[in-house]
């Protein structure tokens, strides 16, 4: 995976697969939020919230998600290699975002 799915106008621009690689995709996730060139939109956001709260919950948010539609889900791709030998987050990475989750509204403001 390479590339974001078109969850916003300038996905296009958004080399996921790099962000991987370089363990960035977090502080993009963060950076991004609420621009133009978001990563992530409400659903995904909401989705990647609830696993940063409660990894536990990784495979009912997976239930929830249909991994063969045309769109499919950057977090669930994340959460399938979660606890792999190549995660697509860092400890420190999930680290940052439950820490963002958890000092700001982010749901509140999108």
């Amino acid at each position: 995976m390479s590339t974001v799915p078109a969850q916003n106008p300038s996905a296009d621009k958004i080399d996921v697969g790099k962000m991987i690689r370089t363990d960035t995709l977090a502080s993009n996730i963060i950076s991004r939020h609420n621009t133009a060139d978001a990563v992530l939109d409400t659903d995904e956001l909401t989705r990647l919230q609830a696993f940063c709260s409660d990894h536990s919950r990784k495979d009912s948010i997976l239930d929830g998600l249909d991994m063969e539609a045309d769109k499919v889900s950057l977090v669930g791709y994340t959460l399938t290699r979660h606890g792999t030998a190549d995660p697509a987050f860092t400890e420190e990475e999930l680290k940052a975002l439950s820490v963002w989750f958890e000092g700001n509204d982010v749901l509140d403001c999108l």
